[in-house]
């Protein structure tokens, strides 16, 4: 992408340094590598305790910091994480 972000899970190139610490040399485009560190990442994000998966999902699309500013405008919930959420329900259901 345009922002330095790689494979399915998107992951930051800014990250790739705490991801080596846990992973040791890790390729972000290898798919499986990928996903394993892209579920790694948003457990850390869900262990910060943001109060609610709209919130974590917001941390990890945007980082901490674009995050924040969302929350101090009184934003909640993104695009984006309105659209992991819909999926996720498809998921469970089994409509997709």
């Amino acid at each position: 992408s345009g922002t330095a972000d790689y494979g399915l899970m998107q992951l930051n190139q800014s990250n790739l340094t705490a991801l080596q610490a846990a992973f040791g040399d890790i390729d972000l485009m290898d798919p499986y590598q990928n996903i394993e560190a892209g579920i790694y990442w948003y457990a850390g994000i869900k262990a910060q305790g943001h109060g609610s998966i709209e919130k974590d999902l917001m941390v990890y699309n945007m980082g901490s910091r674009g995050a924040e500013r969302k929350w101090s405008q009184g934003i909640y919930s993104t695009d984006y994480s309105r659209g992991v959420l819909e999926v996720m329900i498809c998921v469970l259901v089994g409509s997709v």
